[in-house]
C-alpha cells in the first residue's frame, strides 16, 4: 500500500490512558517517534479522537506535539463521518490513508463509511510492524509537508465561513501561477519525478518515469517541450504542483500531472490554455481521467523569466539557492542546461529567454529598447553571455534588424553598460563552421552572418579588458548539436566545464561540488 496520511486516535493509541476520565496519560514514545519521522519523509499525520478539543490540544501542546499534526478532528462525534470529511478536505484518496485506533468498533465504523481506507488495531503487534514498514518505504524522501497542509486547512476553514460562491472565493484568494520551461526544469527534476510517480488522482496521462529517462527527455528540447507549474495565493506558497511535457512531433502530452494540493483551483485548464497558445492542435485524447470543470480564469500568471519571481521560486524550492549568486548565465534557452552541469550551480543564477518578455532578458538587442527596466536588475559581478541570441532577426525590433553597423554599435553599448559596474564577462561565441543546414536563414541567421558577428565580438573584446571570449568553433562538431543554437547534453557539459575553469581563474576560487 502507498500511504500518504496516517490518522491517529489518542487514548490508548498515541498515549496510554483515557484523557476524558482524568488519567495521567503517558506517551507511547515509539509512536511519537513515528509521527516525527513521518513528517521528515513527506508523510502527514492527523488526529481523530473522541475528546474535548481544548483539553486534548493543551495536552498535546504540553508534549510539544500539537504542531506535528494537521486537520485534526477532536470532538465527541462519529469517527466515520469525521474521517470521510477529513480525507475530502485534504484532497486525498482513501486508499492512501491509514487509520490507527485501539477500538475495534471505531475501526469497523470508519471502514463502513470509507470502504477503501486502510485500518489497523493499535493494540496488535502488527500495528507497529506496519508503521515501521511505511517509514522504511519513505525514508528516501526528504520533505516536510506539514506547512503545505496547514495552508490548505486555513483555506478550507475560511471557505466554510464565507457565504460566497466557490468561484468568488477563488477569485478573492489571489491565486498566482508561474511556468518554468525547457532546461530550467532540470533544477526541479527530483520533485518532478516524485510527483509523476506518486500521483494517481490527478495524473491525467497515468504516466511513470525514472530519473535518467526524464533528464534525457528534458535535455532533448528539439523533441520535447516541458513546463513545471508553481502556485501561490493569499494563504501561502504551494510549490511545484504540476508538470506537463509535450512531444513536439505528435503534439501529444506525455506527462500531465498535478499534486492534490492543486485540486479545485482551475489550474489544469489554465495550463492547457498556456500550452495551446504554442500548440493549437494539442491532442489530449489520451487522457485517462476527465478534466475538472473549473476554468481557472481567476489565476494570475507571473512570468518565470521575471528575475524576482524566479528568485522567489528557486529559494522556496531549494535552500541551496538562498545564498547570494556569484555568477549568472545569460544564454537563452541553453542557460538552465549549462547551469545544471556547472560545479557552481549552488551559487549560480541564470536567465530564461522569453521573447514576449524582452524587458527581463539581458542582451544588447534588448538593451536598446528596454535599458531602463534591465538596469534595475541586480547582477553578480561575474557573467556569462551567449552571443548567439543576437544573431537572429527575431531578437530585434523590425526597425533595427542586425546589420554590420548597428551590430557593432550594439556591442559597444553592451560592453559600456557593464563596464560601469566592474563586471567580468565571458562571451560564448556560437560555432561558425557547421554545415549550412545548422543555421536558420529564414530568421536572418546564416553561417556567413555568424562568422561576421563572431569577428565583431573578437574585435570588441580586445577593446574591453573585462571581456573574454569562449569560441565554440574551436571544439564543436556537428554531432554535438541539432543546430548551431541548441546543444546536446554532452556538449553543454563541455561548455560548463570551460565556464567553471574561467570562473575559477577570475574569482580565484575552488570548485564547490563535483559535476554530474
Amino acid at each position: 500500500m502507498e500511504i500518504k496520511l496516517i490518522i491517529w486516535d489518542l487514548d490508548d493509541t498515541l498515549w496510554q490512558g483515557t484523557l476524558a476520565e482524568g488519567d495521567a496519560v503517558c506517551l507511547y514514545e515509539h509512536r511519537v517517534d513515528f509521527v516525527r519521522a513521518y513528517n521528515r519523509c513527506g508523510l502527514i499525520s492527523a488526529i481523530c479522537s473522541k475528546n474535548d478539543f481544548a483539553i486534548a490540544k493543551n495536552k498535546l501542546e504540553s508534549f510539544n506535539l500539537w504542531n506535528e499534526f494537521v486537520f485534526s478532528r477532536i470532538a465527541f462525534v462519529p469517527k466515520g463521518a469525521a474521517i470521510k470529511q477529513m480525507i475530502e478536505d485534504m484532497q486525498l484518496r482513501a486508499a492512501n490513508v491509514l487509520f490507527v485506533d485501539d477500538n475495534v468498533h471505531n475501526l469497523y465504523e470508519v471502514k463502513s463509511v470509507v470502504p477503501d481506507i486502510n485500518v489497523i488495531n493499535a493494540t496488535q503487534p502488527e500495528c507497529d510492524i506496519l508503521l515501521q514498514q511505511i517509514l522504511d518505504n519513505n525514508k528516501h524522501i526528504s520533505k516536510n509537508r506539514v506547512e503545505e497542509y496547514r495552508i490548505l486547512q486555513a483555506k478550507i476553514d475560511d471557505r466554510k465561513n464565507q457565504s460566497v460562491s466557490n468561484e468568488a472565493f477563488l477569485q478573492s484568494s489571489n491565486i498566482h501561477i508561474s511556468f518554468a520551461s525547457l532546461l530550467a526544469n532540470l533544477e526541479f527534476k527530483e520533485r518532478i519525478v516524485e510527483l509523476i510517480n506518486r500521483s494517481n488522482q490527478l495524473n491525467y496521462t497515468q504516466s511513470r518515469i525514472d530519473f535518467e529517462a526524464l533528464t534525457a527527455m528534458m535535455m532533448d528540447i528539439t523533441r520535447y517541450d516541458s513546463w513545471s507549474i508553481f502556485v501561490w495565493d493569499n494563504y501561502g506558497y504551494y510549490g511545484l504542483v504540476g508538470f506537463a511535457m509535450i512531444d513536439r512531433h505528435s503534439k501529444t502530452l506525455i506527462h500531465f500531472v498535478f499534486s492534490c494540493r492543486a485540486m479545485h483551483m482551475g489550474i489544469e485548464h489554465a495550463v492547457l490554455r498556456k500550452i495551446k497558445i504554442k500548440y493549437p492542435s494539442l491532442n489530449i485524447s489520451q487522457f485517462k481521467i476527465s478534466l475538472p470543470t473549473l476554468d481557472g480564469e481567476w489565476l494570475t500568471e507571473d512570468e518565470f523569466v521575471n528575475p524576482e519571481i524566479r528568485a522567489m521560486i528557486r529559494n522556496k524550492e531549494n535552500s541551496a539557492h538562498k545564498q547570494e549568486a556569484q555568477i549568472k548565465i545569460m544564454y537563452g534557452c541553453m542557460s538552465g542546461g549549462i547551469a545544471y552541469y556547472s560545479r557552481y550551480r549552488e551559487v549560480m543564477d541564470f536567465d530564461v529567454a522569453v521573447f514576449e518578455q524582452r524587458n527581463c532578458y539581458v542582451s544588447f538587442s534588448t538593451l536598446r529598447t528596454h535599458a531602463a527596466e534591465i538596469s534595475k536588475q541586480q547582477f553578480p559581478r561575474t557573467l556569462v553571455y551567449g552571443a548567439a541570441f543576437d544573431y537572429y532577426n527575431s531578437s530585434w525590433t523590425p526597425d533595427s534588424l542586425p546589420v554590420e553597423d548597428n551590430f557593432v554599435d550594439g556591442l559597444y553599448e553592451f560592453c559600456q553598460f557593464f563596464e560601469k559596474g566592474n563586471y567580468k564577462i565571458l562571451v560564448v561565441l556560437p560555432p561558425d563552421n557547421m554545415p549550412d543546414t545548422y543555421y536558420r536563414p529564414w530568421d536572418g541567421n546564416t553561417r556567413e552572418r555568424t562568422t561576421a558577428f563572431n569577428d565583431a565580438w573578437r574585435m570588441i573584446a580586445r577593446s574591453f579588458p573585462f571581456v573574454a571570449t569562449l569560441d565554440l568553433t574551436a571544439f564543436a562538431t556537428p554531432q554535438d548539436m541539432p543546430d548551431a543554437a541548441h546543444y546536446y547534453a554532452g556538449f553543454m557539459q563541455k561548455i560548463a566545464e570551460r565556464i567553471d575553469a574561467w570562473f575559477e581563474s577570475v574569482e580565484d576560487t575552488k570548485p564547490l561540488v563535483e559535476t554530474c
